[in-house]
This record gives structure tokens, sequence and C-alpha cells, in this order.
């Protein structure tokens, strides 16, 4: 991964705002933008010595909580010793809260909030705390990240911090809760394995004077214009991806009907024994696979967490998809005469199909539709020159945007329901076409009807929401005049 210690979840900002960022690219990262105004100091200066500092604080506090036990939480030594003077060092004016604060009769414990941000809400919790799990037995009625996340949905603020010491995420105000969204900092990671780059990056994100100056003045501030870029990128990554899967699909389809070693494949389309439709969903299969393995790649999902680093080293080296969309960008391999890294793939696949293949990696099976061992149907005895094939790769991971010739970088770890919604809704529009000429066949869509006659349709989830939300809550009001509205509300299925 370009950034390991980096995680984008949902759409508080797209993986192309990364690379801007440390590219310089985007507004707000001159010396006045970052207070520095008037003191000659430059921006990449400051990020330099923030850094030495951190990395100071960091092995500080690595000698405090070496010694807590795993029943305490280490909240003290985390704030004091670690959070405090480390968001300090990015500008925040750290005040700890004496008491917790209220909003419609709940009661909210944050812990900290910024003085020259407007109270701006700072929530630090020990490092024996998860953010997604709240206390088995004492503390918050609900996880921090939950916490804070209702917190500034139910008041004026835009944006917050959550933290445990070891992960520090940036939360922005939502009414979708049904799923996290957040920028998150591996900083234990980041910190031990040296990662500068991801740090510089989160300083240019997270320092101060990225947030809101006022509760009142969130639209205001550089981090919700990130925000919104990200937003209209997000609407082009998902027109682009669209367009990169019909196009995949088109020439990988050509690509295993032109090859020479596939006379079956021909000779059976040619006797009606596998019909477009057949061969499409085959098609399918394939590329939903490879965008699925993108995904989980990316976001650190091959293996459970007690695996070995040797075998994740030999899966990352010798059996992933991005050591092959790696190669993708080397135009010299993409040789239409050789055809091995469809049997590498292949070879890849099998790993997920059945516990037999994955078991010395550790590599628990996928199976089901899309990871059964006849997923693919007849494309299994088919071979696949290394230029379809790492076209097909490349147009998946990036593609220009045909607004400025930008190169957009697809970061699938970052993807969510409503890019591979898209996709598919793209694809409702065609319908698959053979067009079988002598001993030629070729592969094309053609316009379709059935999506229409099917009512085959992919609602986008900023239409689904509102709906979700007008239903529920004329059914809550109804749940709540009950004698035991505690138990009404849980009663909703």
């Amino acid at each position: 991964m370009k950034y390991p210690t980096i995680r984008i979840e949902g759409s508080i900002l797209s993986a192309d705002i990364l690379d801007k960022i440390q590219q310089g690219e985007l507004l707000g990262q001159k010396p006045k933008d970052f207070w520095l105004e008037g003191s000659g100091s430059k921006v990449k200066d400051e990020i330099v010595k923030a850094w030495a500092d951190a990395q100071d604080m960091w092995r500080i506090y690595q000698r405090k909580i070496e010694s807590i036990p795993d029943n305490k939480t280490g909240t003290t030594e985390t704030r004091n010793f670690w959070m405090v003077p480390f968001l300090s060092l990015l500008g925040y004016d750290m005040q700890l809260y004496r008491s917790a604060q209220n909003i419609n009769n709940k009661s909210y414990a944050i812990s900290h909030n910024a003085s020259n941000l407007d109270t701006f809400p700072i929530h630090i919790m020990g490092f024996n705390d998860s953010l997604d799990k709240k206390r088995r037995d004492s503390g918050p009625r609900m996880s921090p990240h939950a916490l804070v996340q209702e917190y500034i949905n139910l008041n004026e603020h835009l944006y917050a911090l959550v933290t445990n010491g070891l992960t520090i995420r940036l939360l922005r105000d939502s009414s979708r809760l049904i799923k996290l969204s957040f920028l998150e900092f591996d900083l234990e990671r980041m910190f031990n394995e040296d990662h500068y780059t991801d740090f510089a990056i989160m300083y240019r994100l997270l320092h101060a004077s990225r947030m809101p100056k006022k509760q009142a003045e969130g639209s205001e501030s550089l981090i919700e214009g990130y925000h919104q870029d990200s937003l209209d990128s997000g609407s082009r990554i998902r027109e682009g991806l669209s367009n990169a899967v019909e196009i995949s699909i088109e020439s990988i389809a050509n690509g295993f009907l032109s090859h020479p070693d596939n006379n079956d494949l021909r000779q059976h389309i040619q006797d009606g024994d596998l019909t477009a439709v057949e061969y499409y969903s085959n098609l399918l299969h394939l590329i939903y696979r490879l965008l699925f393995l993108m995904v989980i790649e990316e976001r650190g999902l091959i293996f459970a967490d007690d695996v070995p680093k040797e075998k994740r080293d030999i899966y990352y080296n010798y059996y992933s998809l991005n050591r092959i969309r790696n190669l993708s960008e080397k135009r010299y391999l993409a040789e239409a005469k050789y055809a091995d890294l469809w049997i590498s793939i292949k070879n890849t696949f099998r790993l997920f199909e059945t516990e037999y293949y994955g078991e010395k990696l550790q590599i628990k099976p996928l199976a089901g539709d899309l990871f059964g061992s006849n997923a693919i149907g007849v494309l299994n005895n088919c071979s696949l020159d290394n230029k379809v094939l790492l076209n097909c790769l490349k147009n998946l991971s990036a593609f220009t945007n045909p607004n400025n010739g930008q190169i957009m970088r697809v970061n699938y770890g970052s993807l969510n329901t409503e890019e591979f919604g898209s996709v598919y809704e793209n694809l409702l529009e065609y319908d698959p076409h053979l067009d079988v000429s002598g001993s030629t066949v070729t592969f094309s869509f053609i316009k379709g009807t059935g999506r229409s006659s099917s009512g085959s349709h992919y609602t986008p989830d900023e239409l689904v929401q509102p709906l979700i939300k007008h239903s529920l809550d004329y059914i809550i009001e109804d749940k709540l005049k009950d004698a035991d509205p505690e138990k009404a509300l849980l009663s909703i299925t």
C-alpha cells in the first residue's frame, strides 16, 4: 500500500486527496495557511521538526505504558504523556472538559476540546480501549467512535477527533450512522516503522488550521473544502470505474476469443453450446473476483491477525493481485506472446476457492457463488495473453479525468457500495452479444432491454437513506408512545 498507516472509510475524503496533499496540489498548503505567516518558516521545515518532537514523545510514552497491565486502560498516560502534547504540535490548544456535555438529556463524556477552535471536540481514550467497542465493565454507554459521532451529529460542530493513542480518527457530522465514515492514521505503526511520508500527510490534513475556527463556520474550513473536492472526485471515480469495467469486460472477452489456444471456446460458441449470456456470466464473475480481491488486499483482509509475517509476505510477493497491478504499469511487460500471468492469477484464485490450496498460507476459502471452483466456467481452461490482462488491470487501477487529463488512481481500500453499485447500474444498460463470422468470434455490448423488463434498478444510497429515515421517524414516534418505549423500540425489526 502506498500509505500503509492511512485508512479512509466511507466518503469523508477520497484517496486521490492524499496524493494531491503529498504533491502540494491542494489549496491551503502555504506557510500562512498553517499560521506561520511572519515566522519565516517553511511548512516542510515545520513538519520535519514536528516529526522529530513526536518521535521523542512516542518513545517516552512507550516507556510509560510498557508496565501497564491489560486490565487497565492507560487513559491518564495516553492523555498526559502522548496525545495532549502531540496534538499541541499540530496547533490545538488542548483543554480538558471537567464534566460531560449534555444534549437532549443525553450525556456525552467528551474528554477534551480545542479552546482556539471554539471548543472543537477531541476525545482521548486509553491505549487498551478500542475505538469501536465500548468498555465491558464501566465507562461510556457506547464506543468512543459512536459517542463522538453522535455528539457532533447533534450539535453545531462539523468535525471532531477521537483517539486511543495508537490510532487517531477524524470524524465528520453525518446522519448516516448505518456505517462508519472516517479518516484514520495508525500512529503505532507510523512511529514504530518510521513512515514519515504518512506523518507529513497527517500534519497537512489534521493540523488545527485545517479545522473550522468557529462552530458555525464549518463550510468555510479547509478540511470541508477537501471533503467537497472528494465528493466531486468520487463522482468522477464512479463514472471512470464504471467505464473501466465495461471496457475491461469487452477487452478480456475478445482476448479469450482471439487467443490461438482457445479453439474449444470458439467451437462451443459456434456450435451453440455456449450462449452470449453464459459467456458474459463467466466474465462478470471474473471481473468481480478481481475487484473483490483488490478491495480485500488494500484493506488488509486477506489474513487473520495472528498469521505470521512470512506467510503474508509469500502471498503479497508471489500471489497478490497488487503484484500484477504493479506489473501493469511497466509497458514492456505487456507482450501478447506470453500468457503466464493469467496462469498466475488462476493460482491465486485457487487459494480462495477451497481450503486445500490456501491452508499452507493460512488463507481461508471464500467459496460462495463468486469464488466457487466453477464460478468462471470455461475461462478456467482458456488462455489469455499478458498484453490483454495487464491492460485490463491498468484500466481498473487508474484512468484519466476527461476534464483535466489528470490520472486518477482508484483506491480500492476506500471504495464503498455506491462505487460498486454504480458499476452494476451501468452494466444493466447492456446485453451481451456474440458475433460469429466463420472461424472468428467477437464479443460486444448492445443496448439492452433486460433492465426495464426485469425491473432491475440500482438506487443510490443518497436516495435510499432519506426514504428509510422518513419511514422510521413515524415508526419510532409511534413506539415511543408505548408503555415500555425501550422494549417497543427494540421490537423494531
